[in-house]
């Protein structure tokens, strides 16, 4: 059914739209991460001749709540100034003269969010396209910032903290790093402003909140991570009641202790001498970010320090080479590894060259670079340590749940119009070093009087009929065998036809004309004394 509204203009001889002449074509919604950049290609018509003026035209994108008096967004006018909050990052792209209102945004801000409308004036040409809008939509960073520091802290002993946010390269802002707790409150503020901090914990701060801030500079968005800490300290007086079953003498005594050295006990007995230590033996440990999202061919850092029993001071212990090593969740440590220190084992073809240890494992360090991440490299992957003969673990209580991620974007000029001919593009955005082949495939009720040989190219030619209006389309990029996809609702504007349309007057004198229809547009007439309002 065609709605009222679009019928109404038929009835006085007028085109479907409401300005005949003035026409936008702009991608209406669009959604960016904060922090990056995007382009919204635009092109507009208006009623101009050459004969009018030879005066350059001007064009302005403006907010939905602001007038055209009020400064805009963009503009090519050098005599408009440019709201401060968009100046140097939205910027027209092309020439207006060839009727082109393409935009450019780049370092993205949450405020940025919002309806902006676009106008053109060219000597008596004023006019603002408020029937077709761009949505953006800025959405919040997946990334979230890891403290990493040894656990757990020991009460008067200075430990360094340290706070870092993994960022795909390339798209790297200047960070500021701000700390927050009761257990920094006593510290100097200067230090509080550095992505590494040195704590020196009391025993008031254990199961204190300490939270990390990285505002990504231009972008003026700000991520946060809290821990909370776990503080050991060693008490000044141990008193026991122990019982003595095996020994002569009172079964029950009440003994007492005093510390020798931290997290070191001695407790004496009639007959019985005691050592332990306060903690049990030192475990094993692993601190690493467990969740690490990172676009497609674009390179991360994943920061992790680890922990194992073993002391050269104890005899029983080997002083062999310590070898650490990074498995896929599927896969046993018998298999190939994505990365290790090990000359004698072998990495996996697929991570070869691009899984690689960042730090030296003798200090504890088992961060792990990842340059030009594949899609096939999203997955789970755990840890393993191995020393001497003896000491072999595979961390699997705590792993690194890494997601690469990629969708193709659709680009046409909207609405479709039935019947005319129009190129749509489906593009994978990279930043790969060397190219990798894409295979494109396209899907679609609209395309299912398409040769199937036209259907596998990153661009399509598309005649739309009115019955495609509201289907899906789908396009489907295979890379690096995986298969991303992007689906997009059809607009499809059409003129409708054969429309019966009937009206009724009331108070209308003398006889009515009949109405008549022609393609496209209809009319009536009205004999002498009639109305036809």
């Amino acid at each position: 059914m065609v709605p009222l509204l679009l019928l109404l203009p038929l009835l006085w001889g007028e085109s479907l739209q409401e300005n005949p002449g003035y026409r936008l074509r702009v991608q209406e919604s669009l959604t960016v991460q904060a922090g990056l950049g995007v382009l919204v290609p635009c092109n507009f018509s208006y009623p101009w001749s050459s004969w009018y003026s030879s005066m350059e035209p001007f064009i302005y994108w403006f907010r939905e709540g602001d007038g055209p008096h009020s400064d805009p967004v963009a503009t090519n006018n050098p005599k408009r100034r440019v709201k401060m909050e968009t100046r140097g990052r939205f910027r027209l792209l092309r020439d207006p003269s060839d009727n082109d209102c393409s935009l450019s945004i780049r370092d993205a801000r949450m405020s940025d969010t919002g309806v902006y409308y676009f106008r053109v004036e060219r000597d008596d040409v004023k006019y603002s396209y408020r029937d077709k809008k761009l949505n953006l939509q800025v959405t919040a960073p997946p990334w979230k910032p890891y403290i990493l520091f040894p656990e757990p802290l020991e009460a008067g002993r200075p430990t360094k903290l340290t706070c870092t946010l993994s960022l795909a390269s390339g798209e790297g802002h200047p960070l500021l790093f701000s700390w927050v707790g009761e257990a920094v409150d006593i510290m100097n503020p200067d230090t509080l402003h550095s992505s590494e901090l040195t704590l020196t914990p009391r025993p008031q701060d254990h199961g204190t909140n300490l939270t990390c801030r990285v505002t990504l500079q231009g972008s003026q968005v700000t991520l946060e991570t809290t821990v909370r800490l776990n503080v050991s300290y060693a008490p000044q007086l141990v008193t026991m009641r122990i019982s003595q079953e095996s020994l002569t003498g009172r079964k029950d005594g009440l003994s007492s202790g005093a510390v020798m050295a931290a997290g070191l006990c001695q407790l004496r007995a009639e007959g019985l001498e005691m050592r332990w230590s306060l903690q049990e033996m030192a475990g094993y440990g692993l601190e690493v970010q467990e969740s690490v999202a990172v676009k497609a061919c674009m390179d991360v850092r994943v920061t992790c320090s680890f922990s194992y029993p073993w002391n050269s001071g104890y005899p029983w212990y080997s002083s062999g080479e310590l070898f650490i090593y990074w498995f896929r969740e599927k896969d046993q440590h018998t298999n190939n590894t994505v990365a290790t220190n090990d000359p004698r084992k072998r990495v996996k073809p697929e991570t070869r060259g691009r899984f690689s240890l960042l730090g030296d494992p003798s200090n504890n360090d088992c961060s792990l670079s990842i340059r030009q991440a594949r899609l096939s490299d999203s997955g789970v992957y755990y840890f393993r340590v191995e020393r001497g003969r003896d000491m072999r673990y595979s961390y699997r209580d705590k792993k690194l749940n890494l997601q690469v991620t990629g969708k193709p974007d659709i680009h046409f000029l909207e609405p479709l119009e039935s019947g005319r001919p129009t190129k749509l593009t489906c593009t994978l955005s990279l930043a790969c070093d060397e190219p990798h082949p894409l295979l494109f495939s396209w899907a679609g009720d609209a395309l299912d009087a398409m040769k199937p040989d036209t259907l596998h190219s990153s661009e399509l030619t598309l005649t739309p009929r009115p019955q495609d209006h509201g289907t899906n389309l789908t396009c489907r990029v295979t890379f690096q065998q995986v298969t991303l996809e992007r689906t997009v609702l059809l607009n499809v504007s059409y003129i409708p036809r054969n429309l019966h349309i009937s009206l009724s007057f009331r108070n209308v004198t003398g006889r009515t004309g009949p109405l008549l229809s022609r393609a496209g547009s209809c009319s009536w007439d009205c004999l002498q004394g009639g109305a036809g309002e």
